[in-house]
């Protein structure tokens, strides 16, 4: 009951955390870490490797910038409910839909002849990714 429950809010968390992202371009570091505190219910110590799944994006964000600290947070945060694996996942397949998203906005905007957008607010589509792989039991 009590995994169920935190469960429940971990993923309400998500939600919350993407629509702040989407609005204000950044998440609260409390966020991050309610995102976290669900993932002790049931803790495991082999999920404490899941925070390893954003590594990636803190090497991205320290060689190329362009990627911010809320979004390395949330991913470490993530990490702890879904372990390095299912992490590790989840962030490839956010990364992935965020590039398939730029791509039609490329495709109708050189059609609208206008200007791309430079930067989208990333957590949506890592958000999106998380919950595929806790569907798929990642």
């Amino acid at each position: 009951m009590c995994r169920t429950l935190a469960l429940i809010m971990w993923i309400g968390f998500l939600l919350a955390a993407s629509c702040t992202d989407i609005r204000y371009r950044m998440v609260p570091d409390w966020m991050n870490l309610c995102i976290a505190a669900c993932s002790l219910p049931g803790f495991q110590p082999g999920n404490l490797a899941g925070i390893l799944c954003a590594l990636p994006f803190l090497l991205a964000a320290v060689c190329w910038g362009g990627i911010g600290g809320g979004d390395i947070k949330f991913m470490a945060a993530c990490g702890m409910q879904l372990g390095l694996q299912g992490g590790l996942m989840a962030a490839v397949w956010g990364t992935v839909a965020m590039l398939a998203y730029h791509l039609g906005q490329f495709a109708w905007c050189s059609y609208e002849k206008k200007q791309v957008p430079k930067s989208y607010p990333m957590v949506p589509f890592l958000t999106i990714a998380c919950l595929a792989v806790l569907r798929t039991g990642g």
